[in-house]
């Protein structure tokens, strides 16, 4: 299964667009089981997005058993690039 994380802060505009954009789009996938989608605040966490290399939000990180597929940052995000990288895994 792949997992769509998407990181943001509460503070983030585009972050609610960016997220409902990528629910809206995986939203088959993620009746079928193939997709999952995770929504992580790093608002109380920076420690975590140090950890992770995250610079700016929302990124998004596409994974699946086996790593990290690919991320992306920004307002652009598009959902069209993600689900290109997990079926080119």
């Amino acid at each position: 299964m792949s997992v769509i994380t998407i990181y943001k802060t509460q503070s983030c505009a585009i972050c609610k667009p960016v997220t409902e954009k990528i629910n809206r789009y995986f939203q088959r996938h993620i009746i079928n089981g193939s997709v999952k989608i995770e929504i992580v605040d790093l608002t109380e966490n920076l420690k975590l997005a140090g950890e992770l290399g995250i610079n700016g939000v929302p990124t998004v990180i596409v994974s699946d058993d086996i790593g990290e597929i690919e991320r992306f940052t920004g307002s652009m995000i598009n959902p069209v690039a993600i689900e290109y990288a997990i079926t080119r895994r």
